[in-house]
């Protein structure tokens, strides 16, 4: 979902699986730091993405709506 409203999930296009475009200034891609560890953050931030779903999102915010609302009714009137 987020690749559809937000475009690749890499940060830098030579770490995309889906819209991988090697950097112009790079000289030896299998070599490049830059871009094994924005590979590694790509990694990283699939299986946090992988892990949560739409409803999750939504049960979250619901929680946090529910917290402040709360909160408020404590506080009373400003």
């Amino acid at each position: 979902m987020l690749r559809l409203t937000d475009g690749p999930i890499a940060m830098v296009s030579c770490a995309s699986l889906n819209y991988y475009h090697k950097c112009d200034e790079c000289l030896d891609e299998a070599t490049c730091g830059i871009k094994q560890t924005f590979i590694g953050i790509r990694d990283a931030s699939l299986k946090i993405l992988t892990e949560k779903s739409i409803a999750d999102l939504i049960k979250k915010d619901g929680a946090l709506e529910r917290d402040l609302l709360f909160q408020a009714s404590e506080v009373g009137p400003v």
